[in-house]
């Protein structure tokens, strides 16, 4: 980790090159000689003197016998954000020198650049010295500095080290006081010795170090950069395509790349191994747009904590990301476990994200901006579970609507960007195993599937029957489309096609396994182009076990809320395989510096392989259920973009972005068996329980297919130091629904002989269906076929359009103020029907219709009160619409005797006003701490409401009137160097968000007594947490050895309302500790590990708020998951 000691607050950004001014050893004293004469003799002795006498190692002035190199000091001045000409600057050298009071000149160029060398003559011991440092600015460039003439300052004492490189920037004020002043390399020199091997005395092992530098908006090469290494007597200078080579002796070292027309880049701890060739990628920022901002004292690289900040800082809403580095340093392997650790996120089924507390239906996701479809049926937000962490740069949350975004969110937009195309051939393989306390290397619940299901696709084994009619129900008395009526003996005579069996097995676990190979290359075309493409396939393979608690209460009518007595009281012993795989792809071509275009695709694979045994207490049925449940459920998401980004220089710079994008989601559920048994109170034997949950073979599918076209075209129409521009865009975003459903089950025949149906006293799922749903039995006797499919609600088609056209301000104010205002109209048209799967058509039925036209507007404002110190405030409008599945009047029961969850076609889109603060400060570039303040109106918000009924409880989604919330945000990333020079490789990383929230209801109705429906008028939203906790500790040591331990919490939730007296159900805070550790071990390999939920703790819902186990609905464990990884990188 590279030491920075900053002597003063503040930072400024700084983009120059170094037109190096060298001059020899002067023997003159600074006190004796004047001014205007040392000034001379430094321009002269730099004029005259030869490269060796630069460099002190020939001719006059070169050092004697004994010494232990040279010492350069680049020097950078500036006078608030503008480069500092013809200030002279000074080293003077103290009394180790042989040479007493030594002295050498230089004077700054027009980018307020100086580069001073000198030798270091005496004893070898004399290895480090002290050196001040003094400037003589000229009285124009400081009109408000008291006094007369040119203004001296002494910058005071600085320890500089033989044979290195330091680096001093300093920034004035107009009155002469010196604002701040950063000194790298010199103060970093005690770190340096104690991690790298003796730069003054280099290994014999020399490598190679290769690069290439390029613009980081246009991405071409940058041709003429001088490449510096800290620590060593070496630099070099880019080709024509921006590519450079040095030689170093093995170790560890750090660079900085320097540009007329580009901000300064460093990259830290660059190892360099005799092996093998070190292959590295650095951007440069154009000056233009950096001195206006701050120094860059931390490498800018993609995908970095510093790269990150610096986009923070620009950014015109307020975000919060995790960067490709912190990506690496979770055990996650995909999106969804990686933006857990954002601020004010909560992870919901290892899937769903969740911002501010707020459920999933007020965030959306962006894949290089362009939206997608979602797989799942019942949800409309992408699950974050679909990409692999391999493929991702970075995940950016942005929290502020601006008219330049899709405005269907109110807790954040998560917006994901890709891998880019390579500079040079990329090659990266890894491969990881792991282990679960509660599965691996024991039997779970598992039964006979396919030869494909390792690769998450079903082989057809579960397929609807061929020998079944897909052009018509299986109902007595339907007609075909022959017009025969179908008898009772057509559909007996199917019932043997149905023979998959029903009865679970027991299998053995392996360990958790998964592995990525990614493939890529760049080629330059010559005249400016470059062609570049990568490739990456992933596979993981995941086990789950768990010992599920399932409760329902019923209140007894006395006593209030905590009056209760059990109506379900189940375990639930679940088994389950889980498959992800993804390929990736991408092409770019870049057309010179101006233009680019990009080709995505990608498709992501996964399928849930569940085997449930569930066993328990009915008080309705007074008596004992035994259910077994056998579910494959298999998403794939296909999705491809086309991309530009064009420059346009001759109009004022002026730029295109447009996007075009395919995407198709599917989900298939094919052949969910379901079993049922009962024992009554007052028998000794379980019998199957015929009905059209019992002996169920379910089959769904869903396809969406959509289409967007985004297009935004910025025009700066003012520049220099106070930039405006205009950015104006519209977005067509269109998509295509079918679902359909078919249910079949086998129910008891009349006359059937009864034994047949019983199977003991205890429910075994292994014998009992196996037993009874053999072929033989299928036929008409003892069990008879039929269709239980709902023609009006078992289908539905819909299709959305979402038309969108934006103009949106940014304005640089005053050096101080920035402003960014505009407004966003989006057109809304939701249409959902029934949907006659058999004839094709949509039918009349329960229909869902929403048009709306919506004025959305944003403004946000930007104060700095300091180079380090930012306020940002914004006040916007944003929506929510229902989901799809929402809408539709389709029912589905999870569990048996469970609620019935069932759409509302008359559902509205829910408005919401958005304001927030935040207060961004900046220790460094790797540094933040931030506080923010944040509240939202909702109107129309949607909710989950249990109506219990005389037979089944139905889950339905209602408009309540509205909603307010209002919440706090603490976050802070800090070096513990503050504490201790010894803590300078750890880091601290946490965030803290407060939120509350009252929902304003209106009662749905009333039962024969009077009371409400609604348990609780006043209460918290549903989903909402009021905190959740994520902290972060880090270390990055000297040998490539990277640790993190993580935790996480969110505080209790309510996850279902409570109707007819039952209090609400909560989700009770879950502890989450993450350990992470890896470490590169030469030669391009990295090994890794991993230990996940290490405190294993309670997924716990309860009735009511308070954490009681003879209260609790839902509970289980996940088990402690520990892992290894390995991987080798070219």
């Amino acid at each position: 980790m590279r030491t920075i000691r900053w002597l003063r607050s503040g930072m400024i950004r700084v983009g120059v090159v170094s037109v190096t001014l060298f001059s020899a050893p002067s023997a003159l004293s600074r006190e004796a000689v004047p001014e205007e004469v040392q000034e001379v003799a430094a321009k002269e002795a730099a004029q005259e003197a030869t490269p060796q006498e630069a460099t002190g190692h020939e001719g006059p002035g070169a050092p004697e016998a004994g010494h232990q190199g040279t010492t350069q000091l680049h020097v950078l001045v500036f006078v608030g954000a503008t480069p500092a000409a013809d200030v002279s600057v000074t080293l003077e050298h103290g009394a180790v020198s042989v040479a007493h009071g030594a002295m050498v000149a230089a004077r700054t160029n027009e980018n307020g650049s100086a580069e001073l060398v000198s030798a270091t003559e005496g004893v070898r011991e004399a290895a480090s010295r002290v050196a001040r440092v003094g400037l003589t600015v000229p009285r124009a460039l400081v009109p408000e500095a008291p006094g007369t003439g040119a203004l001296r300052l002494d910058l005071g004492q600085i320890r500089l080290v033989a044979g290195q490189t330091a680096e001093l920037v300093a920034t004035l004020r107009l009155d002469g006081t010196v604002e701040s002043l950063l000194v790298e390399g010199a103060e970093a020199s005690e770190a340096r010795e104690a991690r790298q091997e003796a730069p003054d005395e280099p290994s014999e092992a020399i490598g190679t170090l290769v690069g290439v530098v390029r613009a980081l908006e246009a991405k071409a090469p940058v041709a003429g950069a001088k490449v510096y290494v800290r620590g060593a007597p070496v630099e070099a200078v880019t080709d024509e395509q921006g590519r450079f080579r040095v030689e170093l002796p093995e170790g560890t070292w750090d660079l900085s790349v320097i540009h007329t027309d580009y901000s300064t880049e460093s990259r830290s701890e660059v190892v360099v191994d005799a092996a093998r060739t070190r292959e590295i990628e650095i951007e440069l920022a154009p000056s233009s747009v950096a001195l206006d901002d701050f120094v860059v004292t931390a490498p800018h690289i993609e995908g970095s904590v510093a790269a990150y900040m610096d986009e923070r800082r620009e950014s015109a809403s307020l975000t919060d990301a995790i960067t490709s580095e912190d990506i690496s340093r979770t055990p996650a392997g995909d999106a969804a476990g990686a933006a857990q650790r954002v601020v004010g996120v909560t992870i919901v089924d290892g899937r769903f994200v969740y911002v501010r507390g707020l459920g999933e239906r007020y965030t959306n996701a962006l894949v290089n901006g362009s939206t997608l479809p979602s797989p799942e049926p019942d949800r409309a937000t992408v699950p974050l579970d679909l990409f692999p962490t391999q493929t991702i740069r970075s995940i950016d949350i942005a929290k502020t609507f601006t008219p330049d975004m899709p405005a269907d969110f109110a807790g954040g937009s998560v917006r994901i960007e890709t891998i880019t195309v390579p500079e040079r051939l990329l090659f990266n393989f890894s491969l990881k195993a792991g282990w679960n306390s509660q599965a691996t290397f024991r039997h779970r619940l598992s039964y006979d599937g396919g030869s494909t299901d390792w690769l998450g696709i079903d082989d057809g084994h579960r397929a609807l029957p061929d020998e079944v009619p897909r052009d018509y129900a299986l109902a007595p008395g339907q007609r075909t489309p022959e017009g025969d009526r179908i008898g009772r003996g057509d559909i007996d005579g199917l019932g043997p096609a149905f023979d998959n069996p029903m009865n679970t097995t027991r299998a053995f676990t392996p360990p958790h396994h998964g592995g990525t190979v990614m493939l890529g290359n760049g080629w330059d075309l010559g005249r400016g182009a470059r062609l570049g493409a990568v490739g990456a396939l992933t596979y993981g393979r995941k086990y789950t076990v768990r010992d599920e608690l399932i409760r329902e209460f019923i209140p007894t009518g006395e006593g209030g809320s905590d009056a209760l007595s059990v109506s379900i009281d189940a375990r639930r012993r679940l088994g389950r395989e889980s498959v992800r795989w993804g390929s990736f792809g991408i092409i770019g071509l870049e057309l010179g510096e101006h233009h680019a275009i990009n080709l995505l695709a990608m498709r992501s694979q996964l399928a849930d392989d569940t085997t449930s045994v569930f066993r328990g207490y009915l008080a309705n049925n007074d008596g004992t259920v035994g259910n077994s449940r056998l579910d494959f459920t298999s998403r794939t998401l296909d999705f491809a973009q086309l991309r530009g980004v064009h420059a346009f220089p001759e109009l004022h710079d002026a730029e295109l972005d447009w996007r075009l994008s395919l995407a198709k989601a599917s989900m298939s559920q094919p052949d969910m068996r379901d079993a049922v048994y009962f024992r009554g109170a007052q028998s000794d034997t379980f019998a199957f329980l015929g009905g059209a949950t019992s002996g169920r073979h379910f089959y769904a599918d869903m396809d969406e297919n959509a289409q967007a076209v985004f297009v935004d075209w910025t025009q700066p129409i003012l520049r220099g130091e106070l930039p405006t521009k205009l950015k104006v865009g519209g977005a067509v975003n269109t998509r295509e629904r079918i679902f359909g459903a078919r249910r079949f089950s086998f129910r008891t025949a009349r006359g059937a002989d009864d034994g047949v149906f019983t199977c003991g006293p205890e429910f075994d799922s292994a014998r009992c269906p196996g037993d009874l749903f053999v072929r033989e039995h299928l036929g008409g006797s003892p069990l008879e076929l039929l269709e239980d499919t709902n023609l009006k609600s078992d289908a539905y088609s819909a299709e959305t359009g979402i038309y969108a056209g934006y103009l949106m301000g940014d304005s640089q104010l005053t050096e101080r103020w920035r402003l960014i205002g505009g407004a966003r109209l989006e057109s809304t048209r939701i249409f959902l029907a029934p949907y006659d799967q058999f004839a094709r058509r949509e039918i009349d039925g329960d229909r869902a219709e929403l048009e709306s036209v919506d004025v959305l507007p944003s403004l946000s404002v930007v104060y700095a009160l300091s180079e380090s110190l930012e306020l940002r405030g914004a006040v916007s409008r944003t929506l929510a619409r229902p989901q799809l599945r929402e809408l539709a009047s389709f029912t589905f029961q999870d569990y048996y005797g469970g609620a019935l969850v069932a759409g509302d076609p008359n559902l509205r889109i829910t408005k919401v006003v958005n304001a927030d603060l935040r207060a961004d400060y900046f220790p460094s570039p790797q540094e933040v701490v931030s506080i923010s303040a944040f509240a939202k109106d909702f109107t129309d918000p949607l909710e989950p409401v249990l109506e219990p009924s005389s037979s089944l409880n139905f889950l339905r989604y209602r408009n309540a009137r509205g909603a307010f919330l209002i919440g706090v945000e603490i976050e802070a990333r800090k070096s513990l160097e503050f504490i201790d020079e010894a803590l300078e490789d750890f880091s601290l990383m946490g965030n803290l968000t407060l939120t509350t929230s009252r929902i304003r209801l209106d009662q749905t109705g009333a039962d024969a007594t009077g009371v409400g429906f609604l348990t609780n008028t006043e209460r918290a939203m549903v989903n909402q947490a009021p905190y959740v906790v994520n902290i972060a500790l880090d270390y990055s040591g000297p040998s490539e050895t990277n640790v993190r331990l993580l935790y996480n919490t969110t505080g209790k939730r309510i996850v279902r309302v409570g109707t007819a007296g039952l209090d609400d159900y909560y989700l009770q805070p879950q502890h989450q500790v993450d350990l992470t550790v890896s470490r590169e071990v030469g030669g391009g390999v990295q090994i890794g590990f991993s230990a996940e939920n290490i405190l294993n703790t309670q997924y716990l819902v309860t009735q009511g708020r308070e954490r009681r186990q003879d209260r609790a609905t839902h509970s289980y464990r996940n088990g402690v998951v520990l892992s290894l990884s390995a991987g080798y990188s070219y």
